[in-house]
């Protein structure tokens, strides 16, 4: 395929999928930053609670919590992968929310300090799925809080300072992913655009009368031609992308050598003779341009026929 064919379709290819690569690379890390925690947890437990006699029922629990959190989390990167970033998203924000739930008291979760991990769950929802999640894990969080007071007979007023909390963790998580997923949405607008400008170009390049090509200064390999050059040359595409720059070019007898280098200070037009595929002699005036293409240097050159 020639370079710029190749380089337009990875532009668009990637315009369409940026939020989707996005998206999964926060998946991806999410659960990563969230399973070494894990990982740390259980290690400091582990030597925390050595010879391993005596441990309480509880925490017990929470080193399943923590080992279910760790091989969840890479199920759901691999549902991310493979299925849906939506669903693993969803599946490993529900996992959290099941484990937080099975792991605290509720007296640890409204009294103790606890709330904050349902808060991370909040923060998460925004960046895992739309800005609009959080609210929505924030009135899962309180609706829990509520029912942990009632189940332990406590006045709601205890509840209030940890449901601000949480109010004012999914206001913050919302503002921070909605700023988040506009500025990804311009970014994807501006490589769209260039996208577009270059398909333009592209197509400039290709339905032009004057037999173009794109060179290699370094090879002199043909990198890319446009139809005019195909039919001038009697090559195919594939043929003539295999060619080197001596394959066509006569050189002048009367000409050193190093005056045929494509190392000359462009802009600049000659006279030349080509051969054709079938070794006709062409008579061409060619005007080379040096341009930069996906950060390199190529030369340019336009053939007008005076045979």
């Amino acid at each position: 395929m020639p370079v710029g064919d190749a380089r337009t379709d990875n532009q668009v290819h990637g315009t369409v999928d940026a939020s989707l690569l996005w998206r999964r690379r926060t998946l991806e890390q999410v659960v990563l930053g969230l399973s070494i925690a894990a990982l740390v947890y259980l290690v400091v437990q582990a030597f925390h609670d050595a010879p391993f006699a005596g441990i309480q029922r509880a925490t017990v629990v929470k080193y399943a919590v923590a080992v279910m959190a760790i091989f969840g989390g890479a199920l759901s990167v691999a549902v991310g992968r493979r299925v849906s970033v939506d669903l693993g998203a969803t599946l490993y924000l529900t996992l959290l929310f099941l484990l937080l739930m099975v792991s605290g008291s509720p007296l640890g979760f409204i009294a103790q300090g606890d709330i904050i991990w349902f808060a991370v769950v909040v923060l998460a929802s925004g960046l895992l799925l739309r800005p609009w999640a959080t609210f929505v894990t924030a009135g899962l969080t309180i609706t829990v809080l509520i029912w942990f007071a009632a189940s332990e007979q406590l006045s709601l007023d205890v509840v209030l300072s940890p449901a601000i909390l949480v109010a004012a963790v999914a206001f913050l998580a919302w503002m921070y992913a909605r700023n988040l997923e506009h500025s990804a949405l311009r970014l994807a607008q501006i490589v769209e655009k260039v996208s577009q400008r270059e398909a333009d170009l592209r197509n400039l390049f290709m339905i032009n009368p004057l037999a173009m090509s794109l060179i290699d200064p370094q090879s002199a390999l043909l990198l890319d031609v446009n139809e005019a050059a195909l039919r001038a040359y009697g090559y195919t595409r594939d043929e003539m992308l295999a060619l080197h720059v001596s394959d066509i070019l006569i050189p002048d007898p009367n000409r050193p050598p190093e005056e045929h280098s494509l190392s000359g200070i462009w802009p600049h037009t000659e006279e030349q003779r080509h051969r054709t595929k079938d070794g006709h002699t062409l008579d061409l005036i060619v005007s080379a341009h040096a341009v930069e293409l996906g950060g390199r240097t190529t030369i340019l050159t336009i053939a007008q026929d005076i045979t």
